[in-house]
């Protein structure tokens, strides 16, 4: 069912265009075409929970977050969270390195700093 719309003397293109909207809301064929290119299928009860529990998850993840004043920070990002994580492992391996080097020197896992006379810096 084709909608057509002639132009009337001395009528401007945005009136016309507005007769031919509101033509094709009356006919229905933007209804039905939406109709059509939007179907879903119904899912099954199954993959419906499985959702909804999934949404659950990531709700209460983000509420989460938000109360502790992290939602939105760039190291929640997956790409910044593994920088991140390799920088903190570096450190904790050139820490490790440090510590067994004391150890082997004879003194504890700690070393103490030395103070330093008042005039001297």
């Amino acid at each position: 069912m084709a909608v057509e719309v002639k132009r009337k003397d001395k009528e401007s293109i945005e009136g016309m265009l507005r007769r031919f909207n509101k033509k094709l809301l009356q006919s229905g064929n933007l209804y039905r075409a939406r109709k059509v290119r939007f179907y879903e299928r119904k899912k099954s009860k199954k993959i419906r929970q499985e959702e909804a529990m999934r949404k659950g998850r990531i709700t209460r993840r983000r509420e989460y977050l938000k109360r502790m004043g992290l939602i939105g920070m760039r190291k929640f990002r997956k790409s910044q969270q593994r920088i991140f994580q390799m920088r903190r492992a570096k450190a904790l391996a050139e820490k490790n390195e440090k510590r067994k080097k004391t150890q082997e020197a004879g003194t504890s896992g700690k070393v103490k700093a030395s103070k330093s006379p008042k005039g001297e810096k």
